[in-house]
């Protein structure tokens, strides 16, 4: 490093917010670590917790029942979501406004939680360096670092500070290396964060490491181990030879394994990244193998010799034991960076990847720097929004079906965005729609629609808008040529033959059958060639290619409706541009009726164009029907809706998923309020329907967003009683108590009444005794007025809530 490059990364945003920060930069990580090694634990209970520990699904369970424990996991998850950048429902745990977090430390959550059990009662080692040098660094940060990964500091010890590594000198051989460079902190505490984060800005001139592997197969037998069963803890995988790179490559993988516990494995087809495995263990001989504890695990394809691993032509030379498989966003092999000398894999090779592409870590400071870098993702072509209500589901699907049509949006205000986007759906090139209960097949694909025409009904077939919107995106443009086309027949519907002339000058004969469409006729004698379908002369004028020889007679066709009846081809619609096809609410309707047989289209290497690429026959127009490429579905789906199942497993194995959880950050709920704030009490509510209900049915964050006009205390009053009110009466059944454990004693009334002249008289019956709730309600003029108890205001209920 040169004095100039340190100073130039000292000088960027993320760095001077760390350098000038007052305090602490992880404090509130470090007095919540402080609370659970402090916390006094009943032996009982450290028992069960040490044994929970061993088993996180179990843990979670267990949690949800037993408030004690639930109250210990959601310390532990606060914790861990000042540790790790990708920790487990962060946004919820995580106090800060940025959400900051020391590293992004590719731990599992089950890991960290056993770590902060073990870190507590010493029972067990730690498994894993990255997670004792997190504890470590957020107890005693001047004399630990960020960088956690313990492979990371033995590659800085020798290739950036040129010695050996010593595990228990490291930060001090860090500082020593920075001295001469002299970097100044408002806060001493925060100097080695600083020094990390400057460290994985330069992370080129130390980096040598492999982080997982890239095989090339096309054969699509992952497709069938996307679900391997709920009674697997993974599956077997294998290849006919080893990792690229010989023992160096084994040597850092195993590394890599020991210090982040998984690697991924990728598998390319035809130059792109497709399909992921994600390894958490490996062999290369009989001898490995048999040192191995899988034989005790529920695992598929499980063999018990590493022998046993062949096909009819080849023998395993490596084994994976892989937790599962996914399909993934494709990624050019190319944007991928191998180890050494390696390139991107052929046939049975297995390529090592020291680098992965922004694509998948946008981030690529393991130190959370807070430097912005750009997220290249690849756009999903099927994707689905999903959280609970008033999460900004649908709001969030405007900016999304701009952003994928490539609208700029930046700088713009709400209004506008608003505006360009009703403008983009008046023009075609969005399309909303909200499923529901009745929502058909026929109305969304195709269908058989009757007309009337002269007294008489007649029957023909409709598009439905998803059929129109693909041809739209594959140019073929189907209003102006039905209005042409349609006006055409209706002049020569009374004639026998209608005659055309190609551009040769070659006389044709057409007349109109039952079906709106054309017979064609041919010579003098004018024999009966066939028929001219509309869609198909329809998907001609666009350039596709439907009848080949009759290019003549179609040409002079759409010549005549071009001349006469003002059909004009739309030239701005083409193959490049992007459609996007909103469904809201998609799970509300029946998935596997409304898309039929297009569900296997919906895939990317199945749409038109695509190598893969297919088309189906539609039952009523029997057309030859696929979906272009540039069409994007963008659907949203609401986590509480208990009136629906669970999404086709078919359809959601086809769709990328975008969790929309309520957000605390937001301007809207930073507003002052009895004492309180937005955020914190929709911390608080949400914390408490999570503890007694689940996580799916929290409440947005948009209900108590507080906009300009009425008062803060009119605002939060409608919230209260017109959505967050009636979603709890919904979500618990109009079971009162469990509403009054969210929103205290200030909203609930309770009646205690066994008086027996409530009841008619001289009839021999047993009082029941029963808590008999009401709602208090605080506006003016509202039932439930009379509940209101003295000295109490919606202010003071407010204050109780939060309590």
């Amino acid at each position: 490093m040169k004095q100039e490059e340190v100073q130039k990364v000292f000088e960027e945003s993320g760095c001077q917010n760390i350098a000038q920060a007052k305090e602490y930069y992880f404090l509130l990580g470090q007095e919540a670590l402080n609370r659970w090694l402090n916390l006094e634990i009943e032996d009982h209970l450290k028992d069960e917790l040490v044994r929970l520990s061993s088993d996180y699904d179990e843990f979670k369970i267990v949690a949800e029942a037993n408030p004690q424990i639930g109250e210990i996991r959601d310390l532990l998850f606060e914790i861990i979501s000042y540790c790790d950048t990708k920790a487990h429902g962060k946004l919820q745990y995580n106090k800060y406004d940025d959400y900051r977090a020391i590293a992004d430390a590719f731990v599992r959550m089950n890991d960290w939680v056993a770590g902060l059990i073990r870190f507590k009662f010493q029972n067990r080692v730690i498994d894993g360096k990255s997670i004792l040098n997190a504890f470590n660094y957020l107890l005693n940060p001047e004399n630990n670092c960020t960088i956690l990964s313990d492979n990371h500091r033995k590659m800085v010890s020798v290739n950036l500070l040129k010695h050996d590594y010593n595990e228990h000198n490291f930060t001090n051989d860090l500082k020593e290396y920075f001295s001469k460079f002299g970097l100044v902190v408002a806060h001493q505490e925060n100097f080695t964060f600083l020094l990390s984060s400057i460290v994985y800005s330069f992370r080129g001139e130390w980096e040598d490491e492999v982080v997982g592997l890239m095989a090339s197969d096309g054969t699509g037998w992952q497709e069938n181990e996307i679900e391997i069963g709920p009674e697997y803890e993974g599956l077997i995988i294998w290849n006919s030879k080893k990792p690229s790179g010989g023992n160096d490559t084994l040597k850092l993988l195993r590394a890599y394994l020991k210090d982040r516990k998984s690697f991924p494995l990728y598998y390319s087809i035809r130059g792109e990244t497709r399909y992921k495995a994600n390894i958490i263990d490996f062999a290369i001989s009989q001898e490995e193998y048999s040192n191995k504890e899988w034989a005790s695990k529920k695992i598929k394809h499980y063999a018990p010799n590493f022998s046993d691993y062949h096909d009819d032509r080849k023998s395993a030379k490596i084994v994976f034991f892989a937790d599962g498989i996914e399909k993934v966003a494709p990624i050019p092999v190319n944007k991928f960076k191998f180890f050494g000398k390696n390139s991107p894999p052929t046939q049975d090779n297995l390529s090592p990847i020291k680098a992965l592409p922004t694509e998948i870590v946008t981030n690529v400071s393991e130190a959370n720097t807070k430097k912005s870098y750009p997220n290249t993702e690849p756009m999903s072509l099927n994707q689905i929004l999903f959280g609970p209500p008033g999460t900004g589901k649908t709001y969030n699907t405007v900016n999304k079906a701009l952003e994928i049509i490539g609208e700029p949006l930046e700088g713009k205000s709400r209004k506008d965005i608003k505006a360009i986007f009703d403008k983009k759906v008046q023009e075609g090139q969005i399309v909303f729609s909200t499923f529901h209960q009745s929502m058909s097949y026929e109305d969304f694909i195709e269908g058989i629609k009757p007309i009337t025409e002269g007294g008489n009904v007649k029957y023909e077939v409709r598009d439905g808008i998803f059929k129109k919107l693909c041809q739209l995106a594959q140019g073929i443009v189907t209003t102006s040529f039905d209005e042409a086309y349609y006006e055409f027949i209706k002049d020569i519907s009374t004639k026998e033959y209608f005659e055309l002339k190609t551009s040769e000058n070659t006389s044709f004969w057409v007349s109109v059958n039952r079906n709106n469409n054309l017979n064609l006729y041919t010579t003098a004698n004018k024999n009966h060639q066939g028929s001219m379908v509309r869609e198909n002369l329809n998907k001609m004028s666009a350039g596709q290619i439907v009848y080949i020889g009759w290019d003549c007679y179609i040409n002079a066709v759409i010549s005549h409706l071009k001349s006469y009846y003002n059909f004009e081809l739309n030239t701005d619609t083409t193959k490049n541009k992007k459609y996007v096809m909103i469904i809201d609410e998609i799970n509300r309707g029946n998935i596997s009726q409304i898309f039929g047989e297009l569900i296997t289209l919906m895939e990317d290497d199945k749409r038109l164009g695509r190598d893969e690429g297919l088309e189906v026959m539609l039952p009523y127009s029997q057309e030859k029907f696929g979906i272009p490429p540039n069409l994007y579905i963008l659907g949203t789906m609401n986590t509480a809706d208990r009136s629906v199942e669970a999404l086709d497993t078919a359809l959601r194995r086809r769709f990328s998923f975008t969790e929309m959880p309520p957000r605390y950050d937001l301007e809207g709920l930073k507003y002052e309020f009895a004492g309180t704030t937005g955020r914190e009490i929709l911390r608080v509510i949400n914390k408490r329907i999570e503890k007694l209900l689940d996580r799916v049915h929290l409440i947005g964050h948009s209900y108590l967003l507080i906009k300009n006009g009425s008062s803060v205390e009119e605002q939060l009053q409608d919230a209260f009683y017109r959505n967050i009110i009636p979603l709890l009466q919904e979500y618990f059944y109009g079971d009162y108590a469990k509403i009054g454990a969210i929103l205290g004693k200030g909203f609930i009334y309770e009646e205690n009444s066994t008086d027996e002249e409530d009841f008619a008289a001289d009839i021999n019956f047993e009082y029941p005794e029963k808590d008999i709730f009401q709602i208090i309600d605080y506006r003016q003029g509202h039932p439930g007025r009379q509940y209101i108890q003295e000295g109490m205001t919606f202010k003071s209920a407010i204050q109780l809530l939060v309590k």
